[in-house]
């Protein structure tokens, strides 16, 4: 990236790293780049983490910790109605409650003003979840689980720490480039950092789930502002 003011080429990392500060930046382009770069550097632990992140988990693969969680809700399928909350009973909830959220960061993005106003992320069940809860809630209908929107945020808020994380330790390793071009010794460093990656993403899903929980602490607070205006 040229640099105007400076006459310079900015370091993509540097420049992928300073704008995972902003909530504003569509994370999806953040995973892209970094896709780029990663593939570059020949890092293809990383890549293949991203471009999972990016386009969705497959159906046999193990999904990382920042895609599970057990707070969805069952939701049955009421002719008429369309999709309600199951009536199900506590302990049945409990149980039912787990989730695995393989969605791709493409598509939450693309549908997350949905997510916001639902509340929640649908998620279906393959054939065999669906009749292992129809038999334990007792329900003949079609089910799906909703993954909260505090889940969601966990997920994307992960994923765009993650990519901060890596990119800080490639430039403190050194690893800054020539414009799409690294020498012998970046892709040496950038492959000693990719070891660390499940580290990386553990110290992510910490920072994450503390950036998420600020989000829904200040939306919560806009709401609370808009109806004090409206009842005022």
């Amino acid at each position: 990236m040229f640099d105007a003011r400076e006459g310079t080429m900015t370091s993509m990392i540097a420049s992928i790293h300073e704008q995972c500060g902003d909530p504003d930046h569509k994370l999806s382009d953040l995973v892209q780049r970094s896709i780029f770069v990663a593939t570059v550097l020949r890092d293809t632990q990383v890549s293949q983490w991203l471009r999972q992140e990016l386009d969705g988990y497959t159906d046999d693969s193990d999904l990382p910790l920042h895609r599970q969680g057990n707070t969805a809700a069952l939701l049955a399928w009421r002719p008429g109605l369309g999709w309600v909350e199951a009536p199900i009973s506590d302990a049945q909830r409990r149980t039912v409650s787990g989730f695995s959220l393989p969605t791709g960061i493409n598509e939450l993005e693309e549908n997350y003003a949905d997510i916001l106003r639902n509340g929640g992320c649908r998620c279906p069940l393959n054939d065999e979840r669906q009749a292992e809860i129809r038999a334990l809630v007792r329900l003949d209908t079609d089910l799906c689980l909703v993954v909260p929107t505090m889940a969601v945020n966990l997920l994307m808020q992960t994923v765009r720490h993650g990519i901060r994380d890596w990119s800080g330790a490639l430039l403190e390793a050194g690893v800054h480039g020539q414009g799409s071009s690294f020498s012998a010794e970046e892709k040496s460093a950038a492959e000693q950092i990719a070891l660390t990656l499940d580290t990386l993403l553990e110290t992510a899903r910490e920072s994450g789930a503390a950036a998420a929980a600020e989000m829904s602490k200040r939306k919560s607070g806009l709401l609370s502002r808009l109806m004090d205006r409206i009842t005022a």
